[in-house]
């Protein structure tokens, strides 16, 4: 059985996650990835080099509908930007760049692919009016990140959609992999639709990694691993933000200690500042509300100069282990 790994990045999707940034896996977990990997027993999504465009489509818009793209929650709210307004956006942010032709061209291309299904098909995807929005990237010679492409694309990710609420423009609960299923089940249709057109509407193409000929790489990951769960005093059984906590605990108490030692800091704040660094549901206005008003500008301006650099060089050991695994695997590519 293979394991299938699928990551998302960019405008509302966000950050394209690395493994370590998944702080609920645990390293049993990371190792098993690690070894599905290197037997070729690996499969997921490649991560394509373009700008990212959520896509939805309503229905409801006149007889022939209107595709909608959106680049923030702003856009949700406004019930998206049809292909003229997105051009209009883009211009404005970035005048005189290839930016607004790029996106509003591929949402035209994308309006005509859909308009070749039935409105029934239509809201089975994308619901009544835009409900559901498609995690996409714009791929285009005009405007090249690191790679640069020869064609012109409208890539569909295989995750990060959803239905969104626009009141708030934030993502509802709702699993809508039905419908992405509908939309992957139908885009022949859309594809031939656009056949000779400029630019192409096709969904990420799910590809296996290639296993590794010898198990030199993924043993010497492996020991890597191990050796800082040591250091960490973190099992198998760990996920990555207890390995965290127990990188970072250590780096807070020291900064406290030396920066803020003529004020009393017991460990309960310390662990308080711990997960305000990692955003685990306790704000600086808590830990602050612990001191005399005339240290809690100090106590704030210390935290907050110092979580970047305490985040990174507690995932650091991680990271490294995580990147020189993947080198090798890509060798394979």
């Amino acid at each position: 059985m293979s394991t299938k790994l699928f990551l998302t990045e960019g405008g509302i999707g966000g950050h394209m996650s690395h493994l370590y940034d998944n702080r609920d896996l645990t390293f049993a977990k990371l190792k098993k990835i690690f070894k599905a990997a290197s037997n070729g027993k690996l499969e997921g999504t490649e991560k394509t080099d373009g700008q990212n465009l959520y896509i939805s489509y309503s229905a409801k818009r006149g007889l022939r509908g209107a595709a909608k793209g959106s680049r923030n929650k702003g856009h949700i709210k406004a019930g998206g930007l049809d292909p003229k307004q997105l051009y209009d956006f883009f211009e404005n942010a970035h005048p005189g760049k290839q930016l607004s032709n790029a996106f509003s061209d591929a949402l035209a291309t994308f309006e005509r692919s859909v308009k070749a299904l039935d409105r029934e098909t239509q809201i089975k995807i994308f619901g009544p009016d835009s409900n559901i929005y498609y995690n996409a990237e714009v791929m285009d010679p005009r405007t090249p990140n690191v790679i640069k492409y020869d064609t012109k694309s409208l890539v569909i990710h295989r995750a990060g959609h959803g239905e969104f609420d626009k009141e708030t423009g934030a993502k509802t609960d709702r699993d809508v992999s039905a419908n992405a299923k509908v939309l992957d089940a139908v885009l022949p249709v859309m594809q031939q639709a656009t056949d000779k057109e400029e630019y192409t509407v096709h969904v990420n193409a799910i590809r296996r990694l290639e296993a590794l000929e010898d198990d030199t790489a993924l043993n010497t990951a492996l020991e890597a691993l191990q050796s800082i769960q040591s250091a960490a005093g973190v099992s198998d059984n760990a996920t990555i933000t207890e390995y965290m906590i127990a990188r970072i605990a250590p780096s807070v108490a020291s900064l406290f200690m030396t920066e803020l030692s003529d004020i009393d800091v017991d460990v309960a704040i310390q662990k308080d500042a711990v997960a305000w660094i990692l955003d685990a549901g306790v704000n600086l206005n808590q830990i602050k509300s612990n001191f005399d008003k005339e240290d809690r500008s100090r106590v704030s301006a210390l935290l907050k100069g110092n979580k970047k650099t305490i985040l990174q060089r507690a995932i650091s050991p991680l990271e490294n282990v995580v990147h020189d695994f993947s080198v090798e695997m890509l060798r394979g590519l």
